[in-house]
């Protein structure tokens, strides 16, 4: 027999003997009160169960995006600049050149990454699984990478290893501080140049 299924056996039986154990406890202390608190126990079990098929089906759902998002895991963003490039209507269109380098000790299935799926957020965001960048005005709008000593329009799908990328994108006129995320992945620490107010939108 597998460990994993006698592992399983074992528990139910524990399971089973603590439950009759306490009902007949419960029967000896209260006597007929037992069934109404039985039933209650069975209700908040029921709640409680599936409280945690939600979250375990979510995680399940997430955990493809998590392995893909992994590729950026603790990868160092080096900001060259971050601009602004226009204010209107709330607005501040900024743009940002920085260079992500994904960690090289990464043990991580997945190694290439998509820049044009890079999203920017508020600075020390955490809840990014509820976080979506686009309705909250934190809109990237284009993505370049550098070679050959220029900035050229990115096209491909995948990136890998250290990459300069220059994005362009609509943030709220109060934003200050923002960060890259990458799925579930947040980094860098990317200031708004205030004092700066480009004049090559």
């Amino acid at each position: 027999m597998r460990r994993p299924v006698l592992i399983f056996l074992v528990f139910m039986t524990v399971l089973l003997l603590a439950v009759s154990v306490a009902i007949s406890t419960l029967w000896k202390l209260i006597g007929w009160l037992t069934i109404p608190v039985l039933l209650v126990a069975l209700v908040v079990a029921g709640f409680v169960l599936k409280k945690l098929a939600v979250k375990a089906f979510e995680k399940l759902l997430s955990t493809p995006f998590r392995m893909k998002g992994a590729a950026l895991k603790n990868a160092r963003v080096d900001v060259h600049e971050v601009s602004t490039l226009s204010e209107r209507e709330g607005k501040r269109q900024i743009r940002v050149d920085a260079t992500i380098t994904p960690d090289a000790d990464s043990q991580q299935q997945f190694r290439a990454f998509a820049p044009g799926e890079i999203t920017l957020v508020p600075f020390g965001t955490t809840d990014v699984e509820h976080y979506d960048s686009e309705e909250d005005g934190f809109e990237i709008s284009r993505v370049e990478y550098f070679e050959d000593g220029e900035f050229r329009e990115f096209e491909g799908e995948m990136g890998q290893g250290p990459m300069r990328l220059r994005f362009e994108a609509d943030v709220p006129l109060d934003a200050r501080r923002l960060s890259f995320c990458y799925y579930f992945e947040v980094i860098g620490d990317l200031k708004i140049e205030m004092q700066r107010l480009s004049s090559t939108a």
